[in-house]
């Protein structure tokens, strides 16, 4: 069991070291970990990310993502580690074209660690989809300014388009 999770985190650092010059790489490597030990909701978490951000299966994310909230959940209640992993189901659940479900993912990160910028980017994005534009722009003005530079370069791109998308 020692060594098998000696593999799962080696292949975890080489996926992502890897993940934006070589996608496909990165994915296997996430595959095979997570062949190796579906319990490890860092794998999941890991594998539903990486799918929904290099053109993966939108649904196979979505139902990764919330294997990975579920078997978090009582593994490991940091507030950042459940910001994490209901980021990622939410932007899995907006990514196939579930607006409803990814609010609820992202108000439940939020309740985790209300200060966080992604969470509330796709808090906005997902009452943006649900054509609730006032709710849509409240959320989206309360990104703080300073929280902008913790969002990831794709996250800051999506918040430039809503922001261009929602503009009084």
């Amino acid at each position: 069991a020692a060594t098998r999770e000696a593999q799962v985190r080696a292949m975890l650092a080489a996926a992502s070291l890897i993940g934006d010059e070589r996608p496909a790489d990165a994915e296997w490597l996430l595959r095979r970990a997570y062949a190796l030990n579906r319990d490890n909701f860092t794998v999941t978490n890991n594998l539903a990310y990486h799918l929904i951000t290099h053109g993966g299966d939108a649904s196979e994310a979505a139902a990764l993502a919330q294997g990975a909230v579920a078997s978090g959940l009582g593994r490991d209640p940091r507030p950042e580690v459940l910001a994490n992993v209901y980021d990622t189901l939410g932007t899995a659940l907006l990514a196939a074209g579930r607006p409803e479900e990814a609010q609820q993912a992202f108000e439940r990160g939020l309740d985790a660690e209300p200060p966080n910028a992604a969470l509330q980017l796709g808090l906005a994005e997902a009452l943006h989809e649900q054509g609730l534009g006032a709710e849509a722009r409240r959320a989206f003005d309360a990104i703080e300014q300073g929280a902008l530079a913790q969002l990831s370069p794709g996250q800051r791109e999506r918040y430039d388009r809503l922001g261009a998308a929602i503009a009084p």
